[in-house]
């Protein structure tokens, strides 16, 4: 990580996606460990960490439901002082809102959510109460937007 942050330019973040947590036996001492990697990438010069789920066992019994790992990616904030992000089965823009201004997570990733949608981020600032919601999204796709709704 350090040879990583030594090339990487200081206006771009340095960011990192783990798997922090193993839904078996396990999952305290997979949770703590990941704890203490990032910590020492922390130390290294990580701005921002992605938290993911380890996967890692045949075994796991994920808790598969809306917002599952976000409790972990807050604890992950807390311990480490770390900025996160997370992305599991967060769909709801009023949720996700609560999650970020909550100092839950710092950002809220999308993945399944924009492959069932794409235009969920301009159906989320208009749920939000956006001004002009079009201009959460990229000029060409808001102008598409704003002329195929119209």
């Amino acid at each position: 990580m350090r040879e990583v942050r030594e090339v990487w330019p200081e206006q771009y973040p340095l960011t990192v996606r783990l798997g922090v947590v193993e839904f078996d036996d396990g999952q305290a001492e997979s949770l703590a460990d990941a704890i203490q990697v990032l910590k020492w990438l922390k130390d290294a010069g990580l701005d921002l960490t992605d938290v993911g789920l380890a996967l890692s066992t045949s075994s796991e019994q994920v808790p598969w439901g809306p917002n599952f790992m976000v409790p972990y990616a807050a604890q992950i904030r807390q311990v480490t002082g770390l900025p996160v992000t997370t992305s599991w089965m967060i769909t709801d823009a009023q949720q996700a809102d609560e999650f970020v201004r909550n100092g839950q997570v710092d950002l809220v990733f999308f993945a399944r959510t924009l492959l069932a949608n794409p235009h969920w981020p301009h159906q989320a600032a208009r749920e939000l109460k956006i001004e002009r919601p079009a201009e959460v999204l990229p000029t060409p796709y808001a102008f598409w937007l704003q002329t195929w709704s119209n």
